[in-house]
């Protein structure tokens, strides 16, 4: 917490505006996920990619041989 100037002999205590705080968790947050998307990546989720990758070529190669026919 933060004090402001002495006013007569009470003082005044400031908390952080809560604007502010809401901006520093978000930022946070954002540093997170930015921190784990430029990680090393993984063996189990280049599998997962992988295999969403294969089953929409597998969907979309449906879609145009249902359409052919």
């Amino acid at each position: 917490m933060q004090t402001a100037k002495l006013q007569g002999t009470r003082r005044i205590v400031r908390r952080p505006c809560l604007i502010r705080q809401l901006a520093r968790r978000v930022d946070m947050a954002f540093t997170a996920i930015q921190e784990w998307f430029e990680g090393e990546d993984k063996l189990v989720s280049k599998a997962v990619g992988y295999g969403v990758v294969i089953l929409a070529g597998v969907y979309m190669v449906g879609q145009i041989v249902r359409w052919l026919l």
